[in-house]
């Protein structure tokens, strides 16, 4: 019987201390390579809860491939989650890459999907989550018939009071895509999602739109 898969390397380094945990999967070959990934965090102090998933799933034909990985979590840099990925294949790639965010303070949620279905393809990956700052992006490359689709939402309700004053901001979006070739056909495709933590990013000022209102007034002398 032939030996469908034969490696010619495999690498797997897995790590973690009190704070700090990362894994890393290196392979190239002739087989297939058959991966599914879940990782979830979060963390919470005074009431309020910060938290974020990741997901992966990797299914090639038989074939040549490469194949590498590597996630880290960091707890002492704000909580920071950051992922790289390759895969080339050339019988055939199914993958969904998965990566969000939630936070209660305010209230705010992002999250990012990109999956396909090809004949031959090279796809890189990175995604990067610190507090509720997210990032996604990645190039999908591929030749003949295939299928890419990505999803993109976020949401922030956010409240402030101030001298008597309650201000609300309100926002939410979904994005949806697909793009499909035919067996004569093939593409190159590079989306990209990033979400700024509101938080941060985003300031009520009260005060200057007051004294814009009080500037623009006329006064007529008799």
């Amino acid at each position: 019987m032939r030996l469908i898969a034969a490696l010619f390397a495999l690498f797997l380094i897995s790590s973690a201390s009190a704070s700090i945990a990362s894994s890393g999967l290196s392979a190239q070959g002739s087989g297939s390579v058959i991966r599914n990934v879940d990782i979830t965090w979060e963390t919470g102090a005074d009431g309020q809860y910060l938290g974020g998933a990741s997901g992966h799933v990797l299914l090639t034909g038989p074939g040549d491939f490469q194949y590498q990985t590597k996630d880290t979590i960091d707890a002492t840099k704000n909580n920071r989650y950051n992922q790289t990925g390759y895969v080339q294949a050339d019988r055939g790639v199914v993958f969904s890459d998965t990566v969000s965010m939630v936070s209660t303070q305010p209230n705010q949620e992002a999250s990012v999907e990109y999956s396909g279905i090809m004949q031959s393809a090279e796809i890189s990956t990175a995604k990067y989550v610190s507090d509720a700052n997210l990032s996604m992006g990645q190039q999908a490359a591929w030749d003949g018939a295939g299928l890419y689709s990505g999803e993109t939402g976020y949401s922030v309700d956010l409240v402030n009071e101030d001298d008597d004053t309650i201000t609300t901001y309100r926002t939410a979006s979904r994005d949806h895509f697909f793009i499909s070739t035919n067996l004569s056909g093939g593409a190159i495709v590079r989306p990209e999602f990033n979400f700024i933590d509101f938080s941060d990013a985003f300031i009520f000022n009260t005060t200057s739109a007051n004294e814009t209102a009080v500037n623009n007034t006329t006064v007529e002398e008799a």
